[in-house]
């Protein structure tokens, strides 16, 4: 069985966008084969407004993690190199090693909007785990590519609307709803991914 494990950033931007259906449409897998930090649950449940724009959008976040799987355990091998790498914060050191942990067992894939912990993963010194993760990871501006290509420009740029400021590389590629071009948009999440996949060797295929 697959399993996904998915980060705090790439969860809050769809849960802001209004795109977090389309996250196991995409994975083609249910919130069930989903694992999320234990560190987002608690603070979605108290709303916590460092982290949303207003409770609703906790709700709607709240009403998915329920669903989700637990962590299965953690490779303590995996886990103690990346504690010594920087670029990697504690939230992808713990998902990367619950992935690695879960790879004896099953298929898994990681799903993060943290551009600087893929640039991390890049370094020789974790060449290794940089080997077990290639095409294993999936990036925000994969979903974004996902919502375009299922709802259309519109539909994107509408959600994009609702909470422009979450993240520069979103804002440029995806203009506002007056301007929205289905062939600019992809063009321009073509050419962001390529040169992330340059930068790192961890990517599911651009």
């Amino acid at each position: 069985m697959r399993r996904v494990f998915a980060d705090n950033d790439i969860l809050l931007d769809a849960a802001h966008w209004g795109f977090l259906d389309f996250i196991p449409d995409m994975l083609e897998a249910p919130w069930e084969s989903i694992t999320v930090l234990d560190s987002l649950r608690f603070r979605t449940k108290k709303s916590d407004p460092k982290l949303f724009s207003n409770p609703r959008v906790a709700e709607q976040l709240a009403q998915r993690l329920q669903l989700t799987a637990p962590a299965p355990g953690l490779d303590l091998a995996v886990l103690s190199r990346l504690e010594e790498m920087p670029g990697l914060d504690g939230g992808e050191i713990i998902l990367i090693s619950s992935l690695a942990f879960w790879l004896s067992k099953g298929e898994g894939l990681l799903l993060t909007g943290d551009k600087r912990a893929l640039r991390a993963l890049a370094h020789p010194g974790i060449s290794d785990i940089a080997a077990m993760l290639r095409g294993r990871v999936l990036c925000r501006e994969h979903l974004i590519r996902h919502v375009l290509v299922s709802r259309g420009p519109v539909a994107l740029s509408t959600g994009v609307d609702q909470a422009r400021g979450r993240d520069k590389a979103t804002d440029c590629i995806v203009p506002p709803v007056c301007s929205a071009s289905a062939s600019s948009i992809h063009e321009g999440l073509t050419s962001y991914l390529g040169e992330l996949a340059k930068a790192s060797t961890v990517l599911v295929h651009p």
